[in-house]
């Protein structure tokens, strides 16, 4: 199994010594997308939701895994950001 994450995400699972695999975040290109089309990802795990800046993308996204048939959380689990 291969794991995909977005850039800051994939430095936070990289320091955990897991392998990953960067792909640009959903704002700056079609990579997740492309990668939901060919069947190399099966499941997300959407961690951008926390922000009323992202909700926009959180939908699209879900709405292309649905298209392709993946599975994603209908309501992602987040805990707010501390300041």
């Amino acid at each position: 199994m291969r794991l995909y994450a977005t850039p800051d995400t994939a430095a936070a699972i990289g320091s955990l010594g897991m392998d990953v695999t960067v792909v640009p975040s959903i704002a700056e290109g079609d990579g997740v997308p492309a990668l939901l089309d060919s069947g190399k990802i099966g499941y997300i795990v959407y961690t951008g939701a926390a922000y009323d800046s992202t909700v926009d993308l959180y939908v699209s996204l879900h709405r292309h895994a649905m298209q392709a048939g993946g599975e994603f959380p209908a309501s992602p689990r987040w805990t707010p950001p501390t300041r």
